[in-house]
């Protein structure tokens, strides 16, 4: 008996030992080249699925889900479009939601040409499908003027909470527009949060206690330069608080999350002055709202904050874009608790033609074995193609042999801003809904292996 136990012990670790060596890797994937990707998601079992939107042209695209396996491969593609009754649409993909039941929930915006009467061409779409393709329900959603969906989370009775924006017909700004659906995507409720200038949803979730909380940037309250803005709501959409948070100048939030102890933590970018640099900027709040710390990570140049996530160990990873003699670059770090670094890398990739390009991240997740996930973008220099970056790191960040990761050298700067209370209008918008048809599409795409370096493989 011992020595079986001792057998299936060293099995164990002898296959940890080759998961870990297989854990680190870097794909590109194109079709079209002009792949847009914006979420990725990790199961338990180790699978990624990441999502986005091809645009064929100005008059055309379609969102896509891409499965891979635990070292990179691809293994499934699934594609939609909006089928609307117009010769030409495009679908763009901003959010999709994983749930623990084998759905997904995609969000955007579609336009159609010719655009509908008494409706705007682009309007916010919310579809929902199965691990396996198969399309459970699909609603559009748009008024007179035009509205997107930027983010889709589940909530707790099945249904969904959409968040984004509409146009005002008041103001001629944007307002953010959240839109409540139940299990069978139907509207319970929608509701436009707003003030004199433009304001666009980046985030919502479900609160604890049964409410909503939405993160946006806001360009309606002082100083009308930008900043960002937390607004909580009730479960029917009222408002219990709301709170801006700015530096001098502009402030652009792109990330937000609920932590375990109730709390928020957001990310994004704040600018300096005149130069155009920008430092990534990283809040975290109690869930009332009040700052508990707020830090600026900096490296000279332009930087941003794409995405932040809260880890179980404790602590925070941050995947950003930033700026190197005018070239894009993708930083990823962890964080402790109180916002201190605890290491930083930097990727630059090269394509497989050996043409120049820009690299920036999209999001970044944790994966089952305690390394990274982090989705990306490169834009190649010269042909202005756009193709998918996908990253699996080991734990402390690593990828090794491959000579496109670097240590970063981000340092970081106490801030000192006090929140302060903003003043908004709440208005019932006029949207229409419509059940449209969601047509699975074709598509091919070819995968790059950057790392492990091997030059010019190419995978269809």
């Amino acid at each position: 008996m011992i020595i079986i136990k001792k057998l299936i012990a060293f099995l164990f670790l002898v296959s940890f030992s080759l998961i870990n060596m297989n854990g680190q890797w870097v794909r590109q994937f194109s079709e079209a080249g002009s792949e847009y990707p914006q979420v990725i998601h990790t199961t338990k079992e180790g699978f990624s699925y990441f999502a986005g939107h091809t645009e064929i042209d100005n008059y055309n695209g379609y969102s896509w889900i891409m499965k891979l396996s635990p070292d990179g491969e691809k293994l499934k593609v699934n594609s939609y479009k909006i089928g609307w009754d117009t010769p030409n649409s495009k679908d763009e993909t901003q959010s999709v939601y994983h749930d623990e039941e084998g759905y997904f929930i995609f969000a955007g915006n579609t336009e159609a040409y010719p655009k509908y009467v008494y409706v705007a061409a682009k309007q916010m779409y919310v579809y929902k499908v199965s691990y396996e393709g198969d399309i459970i329900w699909t609603k559009t959603i748009g008024s007179v003027l035009s509205s997107s969906c930027n983010d889709v989370c589940g909530t707790p009775d099945g249904g969904c909470i959409a968040a984004g924006y509409s146009y005002s017909i008041n103001t001629g700004g944007k307002d953010v527009t959240l839109v409540k659906l139940d299990s069978y995507g139907e509207i319970e409720w929608q509701r436009s949060y707003g003030g004199t200038g433009s304001d666009e949803a980046c985030a919502v979730f479900p609160a604890n206690d049964g409410g909503y909380i939405f993160a946006a940037n806001s360009y309606s309250f002082f100083p009308f330069n930008g900043d960002f803005w937390v607004v909580k709501v009730n479960e029917w959409g009222d408002v219990e608080w709301e709170k801006t948070y700015g530096r001098n100048m502009e402030d652009r939030i792109y990330s937000f999350n609920i932590v375990s102890d109730g709390g928020y933590i957001m990310a994004g970018e704040s600018f300096a002055g005149e130069s155009g640099n920008s430092d990534i900027w990283i809040l975290k709040l109690s869930v009332s709202g009040d700052i508990l710390w707020q830090k600026a990570y900096t490296q000279g140049e332009r930087s941003r904050a794409d995405s932040i996530i809260a880890l179980p160990e404790g602590g925070y990873a941050v995947a950003g874009t930033y700026w190197e003699q005018k070239r894009k670059q993708i930083v990823f770090f962890k964080l402790s608790d109180q916002g201190e670094i605890i290491w930083q890398k930097k990727f630059s990739s090269s394509l497989p033609n050996e043409e120049s390009s820009n690299d920036s991240s999209v999001s970044i997740v944790q994966s089952i074995d305690g390394g990274y996930v982090v989705l990306g973008l490169t834009e190649t220099t010269q042909k202005s193609e756009k193709y998918v970056l996908v990253i699996k790191t080991l734990a402390n960040g690593d990828l090794s042999n491959c000579g496109y990761l670097n240590e970063s050298y981000l340092s970081v700067v106490d801030t000192n801003i006090i929140p302060l209370e903003s003043s908004l209008e709440i208005s019932a918008p006029v949207l229409y809904e419509h059940d449209v048809q969601v047509i699975p599409a074709s598509t091919n795409f070819n995968t790059w292996i950057l790392c492990p370096y091997k030059k010019n493989i190419i995978r269809r």
